[in-house]
């Protein structure tokens, strides 16, 4: 079950997702078609009612030409180098990527609680 966080950054992938798209004057219809998905699998996306994928992920970066960074966060001047990893983790198997992604959440848990007691 996802918690209320995990909805909000969603949401705010979403938001941004749909900032980014129609500052490059596309429609969501082309962006269906530039990123070979569905109208209705797009709209989910970007309504934050389904889960981007690795595989959408990396698309949307390419057809929109931008960093991973920028779309998952916002921003793009920190030291990690999202694109690097994204396309390591397209490389690995489905277990090795699920078991990836569990600690990465784990990770994040730990950070965000970290954030509230300090």
């Amino acid at each position: 079950m996802e918690n209320q966080a995990e909805l909000n950054k969603r949401r705010e992938i979403a938001d941004r997702l749909k900032s980014l798209r129609t500052a490059k004057g596309l429609t969501q219809e082309k962006m269906a078609v530039l990123l070979e998905i569905s109208y209705t699998t797009y709209s989910k996306i970007e309504n934050a009612n389904h889960n981007l994928t690795l595989k959408n992920l990396m698309k949307i970066r390419d057809v929109l030409s931008i960093k991973t960074d920028l779309l998952l966060y916002g921003e793009t001047d920190n030291d990690i180098n999202f694109d690097e990893y994204i396309e390591l983790a397209s490389m690995l198997n489905a277990e090795s990527l699920a078991v990836l992604q569990k600690n990465i959440r784990r990770i994040l848990r730990l950070q965000s609680k970290q954030k509230f007691t300090s």
